[in-house]
């Protein structure tokens, strides 16, 4: 890389990372530094890096503000003959993109680290531990079978806006593409969508037509038989780690905030009795911080973390 489009780079600001790396670095050569999207990531993988890495082994974290950013940071770290020696982690959510395949870049195997948070046996240990629900009474398994009920349902209502953004991201990610990102959370956000009862999700389907005029999406970019094949292929997938991150743990915090105010209620008919002192109050700003010791650690993420020390 020239020296012209290394100052380049710099003045953006997923650089920061890597300014903050060469300050750190000289210092402490030893240590092992590992660069994430954004804090919620490295609120999640700090706490796998801590427990995995040997105990006499010290590492420091940077964030780079997007994937894009990480995937920068790293070819400016392997470009540079100074950090040769370098003990260093990337970590990137897989999105609706194709793998990196690169052995030095770990990519969530699911859509993103928020889907860690969603799955049944995240759920189990948080209403267990937090609800105090114990595992062998009959309310455990009523409310586990009510939260795979109500996620099979939101999933069964996202399907469609799922499978219509996994296609824009294809035609996004096309080397000759000049479309622009999308503002998602701008458009589309499924807060509070669980109803107060936990009888059913509060979604409405939205067909093709609609989601393309949501997004102003210009016409013919993605055909309505790409769209289909799409929306085969997530009918048979597994939703709540192939589906977008924030919209799944959008459903489990609402999921959660409903079946609280039901069971701790003196009245609630719910469960077979009253439930009292629930603390847990989740919302999308704390989610990972409150449920970090419950979401899921894939064996691909510990292999990856052990390398680092090798």
């Amino acid at each position: 890389m020239s020296l012209i489009a290394t100052m380049r780079e710099m003045k953006t600001r997923p650089i920061v990372g890597y300014q903050e790396f060469m300050l750190t670095y000289k210092k402490k050569r030893r240590h092992v530094y590992c660069f994430f999207e954004a804090k919620d990531d490295e609120v999640y993988y700090s706490r796998v890096i801590q427990l995995t890495l040997p105990i006499n082994y010290e590492f420091e974290t940077f964030t780079c503000d997007n994937k894009d950013g990480v995937i920068k940071v790293y070819k400016l770290i392997k470009n540079n003959r100074k950090y040769k020696k370098a003990k260093t982690g990337f970590f990137i959510d897989r999105d609706f993109d194709r793998l990196k395949r690169n052995s030095n870049i770990f990519e969530t195997p699911f859509y993103s680290i928020e889907n860690f948070y969603v799955g049944i046996e995240t759920v189990k240990k948080i209403l267990y531990e937090q609800f105090r629900i114990s595992r062998t009474s009959p309310d455990f398994k009523l409310c586990v079978d009510l939260y795979i009920k109500l996620q099979s349902d939101f999933h069964n209502k996202i399907l469609n806006i799922n499978s219509w953004l996994s296609c824009y991201a294809d035609a996004y990610n096309k080397s000759d593409s000049a479309i622009q990102p999308l503002n998602i959370d701008g458009k589309l956000s499924f807060h509070n969508k669980v109803s107060n009862d936990l009888s059913d999700v509060n979604i409405s389907n939205l067909s093709f037509k609609k989601i393309t005029a949501l997004f102003n999406c210009p016409p013919g970019l993605i055909t309505k038989r790409k769209y289909k094949k799409k929306k085969k292929k997530f009918g048979a997938c597994k939703k709540s780690q192939v589906f977008r991150g924030k919209f799944e743990i959008q459903f489990t915090i609402s999921f959660f905030d409903k079946l609280k105010r039901i069971i701790e209620h003196p009245k609630q008919t719910l469960c077979s009795k009253q439930y009292k002192k629930i603390t847990l109050q989740l919302n999308e700003a704390n989610v990972f911080t409150q449920l970090n010791s419950y979401a899921h650690v894939p064996n691909s993420l510990r292999k990856y973390i052990k390398n680092l020390a090798a």
